[in-house]
């Protein structure tokens, strides 16, 4: 039985029937790229899963390295145990996000393994971002007028994603109001005091309306008078003399 390089079967398997294909897979005497044999895998793999996963097995034996790209695709083509253990020897270490997305398909020990090699804990809080707190500090202290319901919205979200508490929106106090000062008070008296005497000077002022006249300076007899030439009252005379009886 003739044995096949890695370059004729990847050259001659698009060219063979399913059941050729998975007879020369028993062949090689060894395997290319890890690329190349994850994508014969997965050909191999439409028409007999079962197979697949036993040839990326061998493939694996056989000194291939995935990357953790590829071992996150096959985890519907191996089983858990072998996914595992290809993980664990990737050809480069597992990022932050592919190993929390790997952790729940994988053994506890395997994962253990991979995370030591990458040097990342997933359960470690990560250390707040101090930069973006600033920011949005900054933002918030920039909104002096009414923010819009949107902003604070937005705004809250961005504090809970960082760990702090959203300042909360308050109203402007109102200023206190002026108190006069000594001479507004003095100004508004002396005023106040001057219109008060016009007043009172409108008052005792005749004007030749007898009948009508308002009080004056004094009353005196049963009469009142305006001043010295009204001895007797306006209503004897008003402005038209003394005030006397004529």
């Amino acid at each position: 039985m003739k044995q096949l390089s890695w370059e004729e079967y990847y050259d001659g398997f698009y060219d063979w029937s399913p059941s050729t294909q998975k007879r020369y897979a028993g062949r090689l005497t060894g395997y290319g790229p890890a690329e190349e044999v994850w994508e014969i895998a997965q050909e191999l793999e439409c028409e007999d899963r079962a197979f697949a996963a036993k040839f990326v097995e061998k493939a694996f034996a056989g000194g291939v390295r995935f990357t953790p790209e590829q071992v996150l695709e096959m985890t519907d083509t191996v089983d858990k145990s072998l996914l595992g253990k290809i993980a664990g020897q990737t050809a480069v270490p597992f990022d932050r996000d592919q190993l929390e997305e790997i952790y729940l398909l994988i053994d506890d020990s395997a994962f253990e393994r991979i995370s030591r090699r990458a040097g990342i804990d997933i359960f470690e809080d990560e250390e707040p971002d101090f930069g973006l707190e600033d920011g949005i500090l900054s933002y918030h202290s920039e909104k002096e007028n009414h923010p819009t319901e949107m902003d604070q919205e937005a705004f809250a979200e961005l504090a809970r994603r960082v760990g702090i508490d959203a300042p909360r929106h308050q109203e402007p106090p109102s200023p206190p109001r002026e108190k006069p000062g000594f001479f507004t008070l003095l100004a508004a008296a002396l005023t106040g005091a001057g219109l008060a005497d016009r007043a009172r000077s409108q008052e005792r002022r005749c004007n030749g309306d007898c009948a009508n006249c308002p009080p004056h300076y004094g009353y005196r007899h049963g009469r009142w008078y305006y001043g010295k030439g009204h001895q007797y009252g306006c209503e004897f005379g008003g402005n038209k003399g003394d005030g006397s009886l004529d």
